[in-house]
């Protein structure tokens, strides 16, 4: 199967390693773009990348990302209003001529898609009902007399299709689906400054989709199932703790971009499995006059324009000695190579050996406790990302797990010394969620450096 991404830097007025694309910084969005390509690289030989002079600049030329194969077609696109993005992914999924699947740039993968779904004649990610950007977008074209293909006259509550993943068998489809998006397009060119432009590139991009499947009859197939969804916020869809042996599909969708725990997975997944990758972004970034997010980096022993990728291999060492004050650049980052490196592989242990397997709360963290009003504890540790003092407030849950590994212990110990703490009925009814839940604070401590293992 041919996998499609698309690029399109449109009609933007910035330096092209400037842009964000909806991230926290410049830093995370090239991450991004790297990480997807290279996981589809892992299972798909042929991964084509069309987009226009400036997207080929910063994606091939600069960052290097392994393409099998890149169109610069999108040059003419300059014509629509640029607030309209999804037309270039629609371009470019009807210049395909043979089964494909577009991939977005946000999307990641740990494993193949599966037969039945490369086979499928349409799919998409999911469906999706009641998210109200639908509604809205109907709501203010009809109110203004845009034009709207009929296919689109839905009843409330809007359907669609998420098209983090989009294609198949059928690609003829995608042709007429282009001409019903850029025929809206030219008829209401007008109205683009007066109308939501996230609300109408969803429309346009996945209700468009959704309606021409119904109004022509076609099945599609879901990457997620066959439930739709009804939550916009899509819980759980960018779970990096639990990538690659209980995750294997990420779509990091609009808010999951700026939230500080997803970045730093993104950047520590590639750190740990592409390195050559991840420096030359940050090298980049520094020397197109970037200030990057993650602080760590503005230190000259870690500043990745003074020192190459052997070099920070070598700090792995660095987390086997003792920290300054809690502060030493190096030490943390040496540390923080270990902690990836840990998690996934104390967590790819068939369950009975990770139950058997010992931790304990790491001496750089500190918890104070509070018992007036009410017992409190607050967890003091070392922002992975910024290198400062951070603090996290904890529950009871988290409580009765740190006390219990202020000494060395396997973990399944320590579980059953946290299930005391609850209602017997409630834990013993379905002791395996309740181990489960326990090890997903175990992970989360581990990841934030505040519990190690033994």
């Amino acid at each position: 199967m041919k996998i499609v991404q698309t690029f399109w830097t449109g009609a933007t007025t910035q330096p092209g390693l400037h842009l964000t694309g909806g991230w926290m910084a410049p830093e995370y969005h090239w991450m991004a773009w790297a990480l997807s390509v290279l996981q589809l690289k892992r299972f798909y030989d042929r991964v084509e990348l069309i987009t226009d002079d400036l997207g080929k600049h910063i994606l091939i030329d600069l960052l290097q990302l392994p393409y099998a194969n890149v169109r610069v077609e999108l040059g003419a696109l300059t014509i629509y209003p640029s607030v309209w993005w999804a037309l270039a992914k629609i371009k470019a999924e009807s210049l395909q001529n043979e089964p494909f699947l577009h991939v977005d740039g946000d999307v990641f993968i740990w494993k193949p898609f599966s037969p039945s779904l490369l086979s499928s004649n349409l799919v998409a990610q999911n469906e999706e009902v009641s998210f109200p950007f639908y509604d809205t977008a109907i709501a203010q074209l009809t109110e203004q007399g845009c034009y709207l293909p009929a296919c689109m006259a839905q009843s409330p509550p809007y359907r669609a299709y998420n098209a983090g993943v989009i294609g198949g068998q059928n690609h003829a489809f995608f042709k007429r689906y282009a001409e019903e998006a850029f025929t809206f397009a030219t008829r209401n060119s007008s109205y683009a400054t007066t109308v939501s432009g996230f609300d109408v590139n969803m429309l346009l991009e996945q209700g468009l989709f959704y309606s021409l499947t119904r109004a022509e009859g076609e099945t599609v197939t879901c990457v997620l199932g066959e439930t739709p969804v009804d939550d916009p916020t899509y819980p759980g869809l960018a779970n990096f703790m639990d990538v690659p042996y209980q995750t294997a599909y990420i779509h990091t969708m609009g808010d999951y971009k700026r939230q500080e725990v997803v970045v730093w997975h993104l950047a520590s997944r590639l750190r740990q499995d592409y390195p050559t990758y991840y420096y030359r972004i940050l090298r980049l970034c520094r020397e197109a006059g970037l200030s990057l997010h993650n602080t760590l980096y503005e230190t000259p022993e870690l500043n990745p324009s003074l020192h190459d990728d052997d070099y920070f291999a070598q700090l792995r060492h660095a987390a086997n000695g003792s920290a300054s004050a809690n502060t030493s650049a190096l030490y943390h980052y040496g540390k923080g190579l270990h902690i990836y490196q840990d998690v996934e592989t104390l967590f790819s242990r068939p369950f009975c050996e990770l139950l058997s397997q010992s931790l304990v709360f790491n001496s750089d963290a500190r918890l104070d406790e509070e018992t007036e009003p009410t017992l409190k504890q607050t967890l003091h540790f070392q922002n992975p990302i910024r290198n400062e003092p951070a603090q996290k407030p904890l529950d009871s849950l988290d409580m009765v797990l740190y006390d219990a590994f202020l000494e060395s212990k396997p973990i399944g110990q320590a579980i059953d010394e946290a299930s005391a703490y609850f209602p017997s009925a409630e834990v013993q009814g379905d002791y395996r969620t309740f181990q489960n839940l326990v090890l997903d604070r175990i992970k989360e401590g581990m990841y934030l450096g505040t519990l190690q293992l033994v």
